[in-house]
Order: structure tokens, then sequence, then C-alpha cells
């Protein structure tokens, strides 16, 4: 080599230590790529079809709703609604306070959730949104539809 060349790492390693390195840095990656693909099938069993944005109080897949208990007995709230889910088929928006569920009064947000949970196909919610009353029925099972008002309760 003449003076002005460029030396790499690759002049000063001997051969056999360089192929030794390669083939130890090949090792984790495709440790890596084994785990990445064994864990792909569990990954997909295990994921949840629920919106992204429910991701702040106790949440209820099977109404697609999560709620947040507003404290001291005073019940919950409705903090998020799951897109084309039961209750945004209901007309259930994020804000609504539950005032009963299918006729029982939710004390706080793991009684909403487990009430919402234990429910059949259909259930009647109490809704109050702005100083209204709503009354609603949510159906896990099919539609939804609002069926009546009774305003300034």
């Amino acid at each position: 080599m003449g003076q002005n060349a460029i030396r790499t790492e690759r002049d000063e390693t001997p051969p056999g230590s360089l192929r030794r390195a390669m083939r130890a840095a090949r090792r984790p990656l495709l440790g890596i790529a084994l785990l990445a693909l064994s864990a792909g099938p569990l990954l997909l069993i295990t994921r949840m079809p629920v919106d992204p944005a429910m991701s702040d109080g106790s949440a209820s897949a099977a109404a697609g709703l999560t709620v947040s208990d507003l404290g001291h007995g005073r019940g919950v709230v409705v903090t998020s609604v799951m897109t084309d889910g039961p209750a945004e088929r209901a007309g259930v928006v994020a804000g609504d306070r539950l005032m009963a569920i299918g006729g029982r009064r939710p004390q706080d947000e793991r009684a909403a959730i487990r009430q919402l949970d234990d429910i059949g196909c259909r259930v009647t919610l109490d809704v109050l949104r702005d100083r209204t009353h709503l009354v609603t029925r949510l159906d896990r099972c099919r539609g939804s539809e609002t069926y009546g008002q009774d305003t300034g309760r």
C-alpha cells in the first residue's frame, strides 16, 4: 500500500477474528428475530378490540365505554365512548352521567362496569346530559335506540 492509503479496521483485524466477530454479532440478532416471530401469534390472540382513546377510567369493552368515579357516592361519568360500539349506537357521549343501569344506580366505577358487563343483550340506561334526563337502550347484540327523554330533571 502507498503512504496515502486509507486504513480501516478490517486491515488491522486478523481474518479469523473478523469472521468470529461477524458470527457473534449475528447470534443476538437471530435470537431477537426468533423471539419476535414466536411472540407474533400470542400478540394476535391477546389483542383487544378497544379504542385507544379508552385509556382513562375503568373500561367495559362489551358496552364500548369507559367511566370514572365522581366520588362521595355521586355515581359515575362516561369518560370515553368507543367508535361504532354499543354505547355510541345508543347515543351515549363522553361527559354523560350514568344515573342508572338497568334500573340500578351505580355507586362507583367498579359497580358500573360490573353492571354493564353482567347484562344480557339489552339494558336501559338513564343518562343525565346538560341537565336533561335521557333514557336509552344499549343493545350489545345489535344497534341501539334512544326512545325517550324527560327534560328538566
